[in-house]
């Protein structure tokens, strides 16, 4: 029986939010971040990753596995183990799973991610990204949208030189361009430069078939040595 892993890859080109952080920099922040996956939540993923938690008659999980390690650790520190599936073990999920690197001049982000289930991987792969824009455009509106009010209340309760109101009314102009981008359903901070796709490539060695495989290999290596020692004297003859 074959069996084969896939890795899920997507180029993305990113567009700069007007910040002093690197543009990559901010998509890896919020692809990774709390808000993505709630927005990854909402979409039902953790039904799929936690199946074997999810009881679907209930529409709810299962209390998750607590370790030895961790009821020790509870035991000695004195802290109540939160066995309850959350919104951050999908976060952690998505963290340990997939892989996000840059290229430093060409601006472009590989992602990466290996998985059992290619079709949900990919479909994974293709809402992250399309969840970190959304992270991405609710922190514009929500900026440039408490920029806006704050000026506007300032001018009509202030009087400025017409240089600082000319200022302050650009400002105004160039947030309220941010926030009707952010508003259009056009992604805000990503250009997809390829769609996620899955290749095949060899399955990682599972630890059981591994002890398995040199156990026997001891083995069959022993009885072989105990065989020829039994029988150095015939086959000498």
């Amino acid at each position: 029986r074959h069996t084969s892993s896939f890795e899920q890859r997507s180029l993305t080109s990113i567009l700069s939010l007007g910040s002093n952080n690197r543009p990559q920099d901010e998509f890896m922040v919020n692809a990774y971040s709390i808000s993505n996956a709630k927005y990854l939540w909402d979409l039902g993923y953790p039904q799929e990753i936690f199946a074997s938690l999810y009881d679907s008659d209930s529409n709810s999980f299962r209390p998750k596995k607590v370790t030895i390690l961790n009821r020790l650790a509870s035991f000695i520190v004195g802290y109540e183990i939160n066995s309850t599936l959350e919104v951050t073990d999908l976060q952690n999920f998505i963290r340990s799973r997939v892989k996000i690197s840059s290229n430093e001049i060409t601006k472009i982000i590989n992602i990466k991610m290996q998985y059992h289930d290619p079709a949900l991987a990919k479909r994974l792969v293709y809402d992250l990204i399309i969840g970190a824009d959304v992270v991405a455009k609710n922190y514009v509106l929500d900026k440039s949208e408490s920029r806006v009010t704050k000026i506007l209340e300032d001018l009509n309760t202030n009087t400025h030189p017409q240089i600082i109101k000319e200022g302050l009314v650009d400002i105004v102009n160039r947030n309220l361009f941010k926030i009707t981008s952010a508003e259009s359903d056009a992604p805000l901070s990503v250009n997809f430069i390829q769609e996620p796709v899955s290749s095949q490539n060899p399955v990682f060695p599972r630890p059981f078939l591994i002890i398995f495989c040199f156990i026997f290999i001891t083995l069959a290596v022993s009885y072989f040595i105990k065989f020829l020692k039994r029988n150095k004297n015939e086959l000498s003859e």
